[in-house]
């Protein structure tokens, strides 16, 4: 056994950051929906070594508390990520306690336990930083268990991979960091509902983002408003980002929590800070900064809108035209304009289908009764915004005030054209 020590914080976002040619490598994951203990597979395709990428998957999970554990099953690495580093954070935790087991084939086994007490709510780590270890083999056991903030009813983890695909230098049977196409797949156990949110990134452009639900999840996730007198700056959430600035841009389906907005301009970074984000509430940002004059005209965006979706009672599978998208409650946004056919589906409750309207760069809420025999619909015409810190909402704003909604939920962007995968 070799012993590695490793400092670990969790929420789950698979960010895959690939510094290479964007247009010859390729991801997926599949399927977008899973019961609990279901398999999760990400196929990567054209990978050749010197790929430099990071794996960061967001998980958050409903937990009704005091205690939660959760586990990754049958998690393979065939290739080699080498002069990498690995992190990891829990919120809405007290005490943690993260167990890793790794099996690497001509070379031995390794293990970890790192254990540690939250920080106001919060406890993070990190191994190998900067680029000090490598991440190969199968991973037997991957388990990550504690106890909650008392009146929390959710876990949220933020788990990284970080490397370079070649040969492990330590290893002198390794002549490649592995093949170029490849596949892993795993499953959750010990998570009867929640979602986990995939992003992938090609030198610095977000490739792919895909959610993935487990069972049946009710916990609602909020929304990140970010107002900002900088055009073209780059959004970035947790790391991860998310689109260059308008005057307003609007992160939605962002599950609860502390979170970090920074804003980048030709390589500086012009705005950093971390909000906490509510459930059902959008948070407000501004993120000023005083680089060079700005256009007295705010540009557009392209003809897209959002969808602001709440169901009586929560949980009711969202489909539109069609196409999976989550349950509710929930943000999508990146819906073309246009008339759409929505369906709602929940175990014991009639399915409602309709025909709703997106309005170009606005948001569209809808409310959805289900009941046993009937079903109704309404739409509103404001969206109740909070400020960061504050309990109560600020005032209200107008759907039609709202830019820069062009952001998929359940999406694949490659090479500017965007795809919609079936489930």
């Amino acid at each position: 056994m070799k012993d590695f020590s490793l400092c670990i914080a969790i929420v789950l976002t698979l960010v895959l950051t690939i510094v290479g040619t964007v247009g010859a490598i390729s991801v997926s994951v599949s399927p977008l929906y899973v019961e609990p203990d279901g398999t999760i597979t990400v196929n990567v395709q054209d990978m050749p070594d010197g790929t430099e990428c990071t794996m960061s998957w967001e998980v958050y999970i409903d937990e009704p508390g005091p205690d939660f554990q959760w586990n990754i099953v049958g998690l393979v690495f065939p290739v080699n990520l080498d002069k990498a580093d690995f992190r990891i954070t829990n919120q809405n935790t007290v005490t943690n306690k993260f167990t890793l087991a790794n099996d690497v084939p001509d070379w031995g086994d390794r293990e970890l336990i790192l254990e540690g007490n939250s920080v106001n709510g919060i406890w993070t780590g990190s191994f190998g930083v900067p680029q000090g270890d490598f991440i190969n083999g199968s991973w037997p056991t991957i388990q990550n268990e504690g106890t909650m903030v008392a009146g929390k009813s959710s876990v949220l983890t933020l788990l990284q991979w970080h490397g370079t695909k070649m040969a492990n230098p330590r290893i002198a049977s390794q002549t490649s960091g592995g093949p170029d196409d490849f596949s892993l797949s795993f499953s959750f156990s010990g998570i009867e509902s929640g979602e986990v949110k995939f992003t992938i990134l090609a030198n610095g452009v977000n490739v792919e983002t895909d959610t993935v639900v487990i069972g049946s999840p009710e916990s609602p996730t909020g929304s990140i408003l970010v107002r900002s007198n900088t055009m073209g700056a780059q959004i970035y959430l947790d790391g991860v980002s998310y689109g260059t600035t308008p005057a307003m841009f609007v992160i939605g389906n962002v599950p609860p929590g502390l979170r970090t907005i920074t804003l980048e301009k030709n390589g500086e970074v012009i705005f950093s800070k971390q909000v906490m984000v509510y459930a059902n509430r959008i948070t407000t940002v501004v993120a000023n900064s005083g680089i060079g004059p700005q256009p007295t005209t705010i540009p557009r965006p392209g003809q897209s809108g959002a969808l602001n979706i709440r169901s009586d009672p929560w949980g009711a599978t969202i489909r539109i035209d069609g196409v999976y998208y989550g349950v509710t409650p929930k943000m999508i946004s990146g819906v073309s304009a246009g008339d759409h056919t929505l369906t709602l589906s929940k175990s014991g409750y009639n399915d409602y289908t309709a025909t709703i309207t997106v309005k170009a760069r606005g948001v569209t809420p809808v409310f959805a009764r289900l009941t046993k025999g009937t079903a109704t619909v309404s739409t509103v015409g404001g969206i109740d915004v909070f400020s960061y810190g504050s309990s109560n909402p600020v005032g209200t704003i107008d759907p039609s005030d709202l830019a820069g909604m062009n952001r998929p939920v359940i999406s694949n962007r490659l090479n500017g054209i965007l795809y919609r995968p079936a489930l």
